[in-house]
């Protein structure tokens, strides 16, 4: 089994010359490739669904075997000259404002509408749209039924 690193805390600095990253797969993709097949397969031709079965079962024991027993790594070098600077913790506390200080106001909604005017702002905006595709209709084709 491989050994995990500890890489330490966001404000220090490793000096590790590689870092450890799950190795890359297709398994996955082959998977959903073969699951597709097997679901169009519903709609087209057994023989596509078969095909679909065989990628999905091989493309699961590919996807499997990557990760048991024990999960496939790589060694990737960091550069010591792309490191980002060490994270600075500062023990500063905030300073709250109070209602009133430096202009400053409480932001509470002056009033809250109930759903029912939601529900019934969509309504009459359903049906003012009904009445503009009639009158379009009339006017275009002479006929409220063509927009329909």
């Amino acid at each position: 089994m491989a050994e995990e690193r500890h890489h330490g805390e966001a404000a220090e600095r490793s000096q590790h010359e590689s870092v450890q990253l799950p190795a890359p797969t297709f398994w996955p993709i082959v998977f959903c490739f073969g699951l597709t097949l097997l679901f169009a397969g519903l709609l087209t031709h057994w023989v596509v669904g078969a095909v679909g079965l065989i990628i999905t079962f091989r493309a699961a024991l590919g996807w499997w075997h990557n990760v048991i027993p024990h999960e496939e790594h790589e060694q990737v070098p960091i550069d010591p000259a792309l490191r980002p600077a060490p994270i600075i913790a500062e023990a500063r506390s905030v300073v709250r404002l109070r209602v009133g200080e430096a202009q400053h106001r409480v932001r509470i909604p002056e009033e809250v509408h109930p759903y029912s005017a939601g529900i019934l702002g969509g309504l009459a905006g359903g049906a003012a749209m009904a009445a503009l595709a009639c009158l379009y209709g009339l006017i275009a084709q002479h006929s409220i039924w063509y927009p329909v």
